[in-house]
């Protein structure tokens, strides 16, 4: 089979927040792939022709995985991810195989690109990756980058004080009345999504981040946070995904080798 016909075989994976994205990013490109686990064409293609995109390297990644889950959550991330690179002109003609998804030693990922007989990590190009219980998704910006997806669940509920302050508590109950479950969810989401854009550097504390500002965007919500130890404003946008939180943040500073 070709590797255009491997990529056929997985177009369902879903392109998101196409306008929101250009309103709020309008400088970056940002491109985001997401897919359900239990989709009927990812459960009849998850065999030979989706571990295809992955190269030999990656092959012995996956096979070192003991659980069935663990490895599909992993694959399903990785798939994403490097389709998410692909929206990229200058990554667009490379074969999946060609792009290798690595995580640093935080476990932060990073593409490595296979060109002839070298490989390098390229510049200007960042990604972000998640999952949750049969949810996986990734994202690929020209700026560093957060996505984050999160099942709504009980548990946030019954640790809430651990990530909402107060105010942001009231804040959220003026936005999403009597909702605020799914409330609890985004501002997690939003709030992981930040971290992980920032995680390059450093790892800002889930209450050192403060929700400021909301506003509304058809279905999707613009989140705006302050940091305790800068001035900077981070701005997120998340939404609900079927029972799901969904949010990516984008930080507009240069990407450094």
């Amino acid at each position: 089979m070709s590797h255009s016909n491997r990529e056929t075989s997985i177009s369902y994976i879903t392109t998101f927040f196409p306008s929101a994205i250009l309103a709020v990013y309008p400088e970056n490109k940002v491109s985001i792939k997401i897919l359900d686990l239990k989709d009927k064409l990812w459960l009849k293609n998850n065999n030979s022709d989706t571990i295809a995109f992955l190269n030999e390297e990656e092959k012995n990644w996956y096979n070192d995985y003991t659980f069935a889950k663990r490895a599909e959550e992993w694959l399903a991330g990785r798939i994403c991810a490097k389709l998410a690179v692909k929206e990229f002109p200058a990554f667009s003609a490379l074969a999946p195989q060609n792009i290798t998804i690595i995580n640093d030693g935080t476990g932060r990922p990073y593409v490595s690109l296979i060109q002839g007989t070298s490989s390098g990590k390229p510049a200007g190009l960042d990604i972000s990756i998640s999952h949750s219980k049969t949810m996986a998704c990734a994202m690929a910006a020209d700026s560093y980058c957060g996505i984050d997806i999160q099942a709504k669940t009980n548990t946030l509920v019954k640790v809430a004080d651990k990530y909402c302050l107060w105010q942001e508590k009231t804040l959220l109950e003026k936005h999403l009345v009597n909702d605020s479950h799914r409330a609890l969810n985004l501002l997690w989401c939003s709030k992981e999504a930040i971290r992980k854009t920032c995680s390059h550097s450093f790892i800002p504390g889930f209450l050192e981040l403060q929700l400021c500002h909301i506003d509304r965007l058809a279905e999707t919500f613009l989140f705006s946070f302050t940091y305790a130890k800068d001035t900077r404003t981070r701005r997120v946008l998340c939404t609900a995904y079927n029972n799901y939180g969904l949010a990516i943040c984008v930080d507009k500073g240069d990407i450094h080798a």
